[in-house]
């Protein structure tokens, strides 16, 4: 009887004990973009700035820290991000994920006149854009502006694909704001002529919103 106590109590004990918590791994935004292969399928936090949310159906986020973008999708279950989170600097942990444009897709979007989606690169779905930009004369030109930097890019990289980095949010924060590295704007825009912008964007809404 008194084994039998002695054992019941040493289960209770460890029951009661504290449960050690998985955390995320860490990583900064532009490393994780840059060094996809060895992140897929893996559980990781990251923290950047939300510089767009999808205005069409919030089903994707931009986030951004420095140069480097990374797609944020809603968690299972969830079906879009509220247009609150524009703008804010986040901790997003979730899981690891990468799209890849073929060059055979780029070819065939180019050749189809689709303007993307700067996200992803998918044909943009906000059709009051994509028509005030045929009517502002400006459309052939961004069009042009991504075929020639998917191009430089896949051959500066040694890749026939464009790598889009997706993040699956398990939970989403904000954080607060503290020192953040803001980049001067360049008087020459040509994507091509960017060697520090394997998958940026920025300069295209600056100059196209």
């Amino acid at each position: 009887m008194k084994k039998l106590f002695i054992f019941l109590s040493s289960i209770l004990l460890f029951a009661c004990q504290p449960k050690t918590l998985t955390i995320s791994k860490v990583v900064p935004a532009d490393t994780l973009a840059m060094q996809i292969d060895k992140y897929v399928g893996q559980e990781v936090a990251v923290e950047g700035k939300i510089i767009h949310v999808c205005p069409v159906d919030g089903s994707k986020m931009k986030l951004t820290n420095n140069r480097q973008i990374i797609k944020i999708i809603p968690p299972a279950g969830k079906e879009k991000f509220e247009r609150y989170w524009n703008g804010k600097r986040v901790r997003i942990v979730g899981k690891v994920y990468e799209e890849r444009l073929s060059r055979a897709r780029i070819d065939s979007l180019y050749q189809a006149g689709s303007l993307l989606c700067h996200i992803d690169f998918s044909p943009c779905s906000d059709t009051a854009w994509v028509a005030a930009k045929h009517r502002q004369g400006k459309a052939t030109e961004i069009i042009n502006h991504y075929h020639s930097y998917f191009k430089h890019a896949m051959q500066r990289k040694g890749k026939d694909y464009i790598s889009v980095v997706v993040l699956e949010a398990i939970k989403t924060e904000e954080v607060e704001v503290t020192a953040e590295l803001i980049l001067p704007d360049t008087p020459d825009k040509r994507i091509p002529d960017c060697s520090q912008c394997p998958l940026c964007g920025l300069c295209m809404i600056k100059n196209y919103v």
